[in-house]
């Protein structure tokens, strides 16, 4: 009868472990527990999976010499099973879905919640003992009797919010979305039933928690402004041709950023402005394509797929020197010395632009001119700017022209997104 007992519990674990997962795919909050959870990982340079034992350690040393009653096999299957479970399951998860829709997020939330709810109720059949933390609450109401069960759980979940918000902001953050829908189920579930921890979290990696690594890596932004951001100019970067499809539409734009950052696996990053289009479309896909540019490229193909928008133009109407890879979508055939098809893995917000990080899934080699790099463009492709007559400001990255005496201070180059100090004035 205990073996049975234990295979509920250990089948309440795993199934509780792959609905936080998929609570952490949807994104929609987190429980108070994890709130702090959350705040910690930020903090603390260490797996999600070894950061949960290590706290529930902590906890479980308390309950031992508080009340031990209350610790059971279901107790050490949760601490040391969990943490991992979720970490492993999620990077799964991730693989399929890197940018799931708000669809996808809805439907990971509704169906979790149904596991969960079956999970917890497996866990608490069994009876073989309570989560770590839910033993905090416990011992502080029954053994110490300092008030009712729900009102101590309350307070236990208030710290755990408030200390969580305190270790972000101290890791670098800024407070974002703590507990909402997730944590409003969670407290109607626990004072009806006093149910084991739901561990309801956001996804520990996610954009906010990589702000907060930028922030600590770089600096704050005041001190940003003291920088010369013209130095970025003397890093080599190539010029490459990013083409995506979605919906039946094939779209493409010129970027600077695609890098190898690994070798085994084989894994690529571009970087790429919120404001383009391929951008959204490739959040919608998950694939692109990345054709290396030759130093043989004209003017023309960069004002073509760099200088326009998707949303008003098809950039590919008219245009020949294009073939449609394995996976559906288009790359150069001429003007460019080799294409990579790739597969978005995950995705990281940098603020302006996003990070994709992708499987390479295909590579060809298609000629062996020498790649064309952005100094290369600057010195021999793009134009140089010609006497006008009146007073013009010339964006120094793209090319484009203002007209006018005096440049607005807070003006944005509707190519290439630059401010004002990457123009230069020309005299009449």
């Amino acid at each position: 009868m205990k073996t049975r007992r234990i295979l509920m519990s250990l089948s309440g674990v795993l199934i509780c472990a792959v609905s936080v997962a998929g609570f952490k795919l949807a994104a929609f909050g987190v429980d108070p527990f994890q709130a702090l959870m959350s705040g910690l990982d930020a903090l603390i340079p260490i797996s999600f999976g070894t950061l949960y034992v290590i706290v529930n350690l902590t906890l479980l040393l308390f309950s031992l010499f508080a009340d031990r009653h209350n610790i059971g096999i279901a107790t050490f299957l949760n601490m040391f099973l969990l943490g991992y479970i979720i970490q492993f399951t999620l990077a799964f998860l991730q693989r399929i879905f890197p940018a799931p829709t708000m669809l996808t997020r809805w439907v990971s939330l509704l169906v979790s919640l149904v596991c969960l709810c079956f999970a917890s109720s497996l866990y608490m059949t069994a009876d073989l003992g309570i989560s770590t933390y839910d033993a905090v609450a416990v011992v502080l109401s029954r053994k110490w009797k300092l008030g009712k069960f729900q009102y101590v759980r309350i307070c236990c979940d208030l710290v755990c919010v408030i200390g969580g918000v305190l270790l972000f902001l101290l890791a670098g953050g800024r407070a974002g979305r703590y507990p909402r829908l997730c944590r409003n189920w969670h407290h109607h579930y626990s004072l009806l039933y006093g149910s084991p921890d739901c561990v309801f979290q956001q996804n520990h990696r996610g954009a906010h928690a990589s702000q907060v690594k930028i922030n600590r890596l770089y600096g704050s932004t005041e001190r940003r402004k003291s920088m010369n951001p013209k130095a970025l100019y003397n890093i080599t970067y190539g010029l490459y041709l990013l083409s995506t499809r979605a919906n039946g539409k094939d779209n493409a734009c010129i970027i600077n950023t695609a890098v190898q950052v690994a070798s085994e696996p084989l894994r690529i990053s571009i970087s790429v402005n919120k404001g383009n289009l391929t951008h959204d479309m490739i959040l919608e896909s998950g694939r692109f394509n990345v054709s290396a540019l030759t130093t043989s490229t004209p003017f023309a193909l960069f004002q073509r797929f760099g200088m326009q928008s998707g949303r008003s133009a098809d950039k590919f109407d008219g245009f020949e020197n294009v073939a449609r890879a394995e996976n559906g979508i288009l790359y150069l055939t001429g003007c460019t010395n080799a294409y990579l098809c790739c597969k978005v893995e995950r995705t990281v917000d940098l603020g302006s632009h996003t990070l994709f990080i992708a499987e390479l899934e295909d590579a060809e080699v298609l000629s062996g001119e020498p790649s064309c790099t952005y100094g290369y463009y600057q010195s021999d492709i793009k134009p140089k700017p010609q006497a006008q007559k009146k007073t013009t400001w010339v964006c120094t990255v793209c090319g484009y022209v203002y007209e006018g005496e005096e440049l607005p201070d807070d003006f944005v180059c509707p190519l290439c997104k630059h401010g004002k100090e990457d123009f230069q004035k020309v005299q009449a």
